[in-house]
């Protein structure tokens, strides 16, 4: 009988922990489905693995969705801009302008360009420009600041004169308008299709009086150009990686290749000496009198960025483009600047990067060189993250960052006027900024 006793507790005590396990095992339990809505698709178990957490009235709670984030409680980006013009444009501003401290030229996706007199009422347009047929992409001064050059992006560019606000001329012979400038010093236009076509316009004071082509015959975008400092010379670059020196009174060209296509290019004002920025993520220094590369300039990239490489080369061609190039006209520098958030400076004389700015992996839009007041240099580089970075050129430390409350800027300039130095951006949603420097 003791024996029975003892084998009917036990047996009691099996039956109460079989019981609790199963108990525990049901809380455990997600959700009972068929085998065959498993194995036919119809039902996915990591959905229903995901589905299944702690619950929100749970005593020791558990960490807050993204969804549960209330997003009135995140710090927008502060605006450190002490002038914010706002309305004027209808939509993003691609380029910017100015002659001097006077005038302001402003383009925009709204197909329409406007003429602000910095010395006057900044919120009121001298001109408002409205007869563009595409985004206008590019407005020019000419170097005496009497005319104004406003290019749009299907090739139609109009010439305005700025001392009776007259239109001078409209001109429509290049196909889709891939960059504009002026002449250094003399009123001559020159401009690059998609064709593959250089334009050159004499303007006089009735309009076009001359104008000239220089065909390359490869049929692709001339994507860059800029004038030498002699200004009988004009650099320019394409899609195909072809850079051309040509001759502005006969037609000649002098041709190189570079490994892919042409993004930017900048020249010296003192030496033979121009850089081409390249899609594949490096720079080419050439020598202007006879277009041999000098030497290849090539960021180094963080070991993510190496690993990235390693799995898609193809991409990350595209995504570490060069987006701007710029030499430095007083020391012997070059910066390079790629949409993979890099900015680095090369001695031009070693070809070694001296410095890297990083800018957390947003695209370095333009950079821009500067003296500074007590003989130094700075950098200034502007971003897609809408902060203006200026940076010590000479060991590439942090000096100042100016928020733009976040917004995109595709277009950097800076006025001088004395001892005041302020940087004006073209931004997303139709916004310029002013900022003190």
């Amino acid at each position: 009988m003791v024996f029975q006793d003892d084998g009917g507790r036990k047996d009691a005590d099996e039956m109460m922990e079989s019981d609790e396990q199963q108990a525990a095992d049901q809380d455990e339990i997600i959700a009972v489905v068929p085998l065959d809505d498993v194995l036919d698709g119809r039902v996915n178990i990591r959905d229903l693995v995901a589905g299944a957490g702690p619950s929100q009235d749970s005593d020791d709670g558990g960490e807050m969705s993204d969804q549960e984030i209330d997003e009135e409680d995140i710090e927008p980006p502060s605006d450190d801009a002490v002038l914010k013009l706002e309305g004027l444009h209808l939509k993003d501003v691609f380029s910017l302008d100015a002659f001097g401290c006077k005038w302001l030229a402003s383009g925009s996706e709204d197909d329409t360009a406007l003429l602000l007199d910095m010395q006057g009422d900044m919120n009121t347009p001298v001109l408002k420009i409205t007869e563009h047929n595409d985004s206008v992409a590019y407005v020019r001064f000419n170097a005496k600041g009497t005319l104004l050059a406003t290019g749009d992006m299907s090739g139609k560019i109009i010439i305005t004169a700025l001392g009776d606000l007259s239109r001078r001329c409209v001109i429509d012979d290049c196909a889709d308008l891939e960059w504009l400038t002026w002449h250094t010093s003399k009123d001559i236009l020159f401009a690059g299709g998609a064709d593959g076509m250089v334009w050159m316009w004499l303007i006089s004071g009735d309009g076009v009086a001359q104008s000239k082509v220089f065909a390359s015959g490869a049929g692709v975008a001339c994507t860059v150009g800029v004038v030498l400092p002699d200004e009988k010379r004009l650099l320019t670059g394409y899609a195909d990686g072809s850079v051309r020196i040509w001759n502005l009174r006969d037609g000649t060209d002098i041709c190189t290749q570079v490994p892919s296509p042409c993004t930017s290019a900048d020249v010296h004002n003192s030496l033979a000496l121009g850089v081409v920025g390249c899609q594949s993520g490096i720079a080419v220094m050439l020598n202007t009198d006879n277009g041999k590369i000098i030497r290849v300039l090539q960021p180094q990239k963080t070991g993510g960025d190496e690993k990235k490489d390693e799995e898609a080369d193809e991409d990350m061609e595209v995504n570490n483009s060069v987006e701007t190039v710029r030499l430095c006209q007083d020391h012997p520098w070059v910066a390079v600047g790629t949409n993979s958030g890099l900015l680095s400076i090369f001695d031009i004389n070693t070809g070694i990067e001296r410095h890297k700015c990083d800018h957390e992996g947003f695209t370095v839009v333009k950079c821009l060189f500067r003296k500074t007041a007590d003989g130094g240099v700075h950098i200034l580089s502007s971003c897609l993250d809408g902060a203006i970075r200026i940076w010590d050129a000479r060991d590439g430390e942090p000096v100042k960052v100016l928020s733009g409350a976040g917004a995109e800027i595709f277009d950097v300039i800076t006025v001088e006027h004395e001892a005041s130095v302020k940087v004006v951006t073209a931004c997303e949603g139709g916004v310029i900024r002013v900022f003190d420097a």
